[in-house]
């Protein structure tokens, strides 16, 4: 488990018998990942999917907010409207600051916050 991983999710891989899951896995998510892609692994139970979900939003809020950033910062340094759109995945279409826009936008609505999570 990572340092700031979740002793709950930790604890569902070693009750599964998959202790060495938790242990080399980098993050939660990819922990998830590692003990539910194998169809013969048990589902999670309720509190461990509601720990799961809580990460996820935490993660999700984190990228965003890491776009975010990242576009100003590269903005500031000189990098092209086309370089951005590249990186961040956008439509050509779209104009670095309706990007930017968008972005800010999508930070307000996965702050935890406003996700049941705080």
């Amino acid at each position: 488990m990572t340092e700031d991983g979740s002793p709950l999710l930790a604890g569902w891989a070693t009750a599964i018998g998959r202790p060495e899951v938790a242990d080399r896995a980098t993050n939660d998510l990819t922990m998830m990942l590692l003990l539910v892609e194998r169809s013969t692994s048990p589902p999670p139970p309720d509190d461990v999917l509601d720990e799961w979900l809580r990460v996820i939003v935490s993660e999700r809020y984190t990228v965003a907010m890491s776009d975010l950033h990242f576009l100003r910062a590269a903005r500031r340094v000189g990098w092209s409207a086309e370089r951005l759109r590249d990186a961040l995945a956008a439509s050509p279409s779209v104009t670095i600051d309706e990007l930017e826009d968008q972005l800010e936008q999508k930070v307000a609505n996965l702050h935890p916050s406003r996700n049941g999570q705080q």
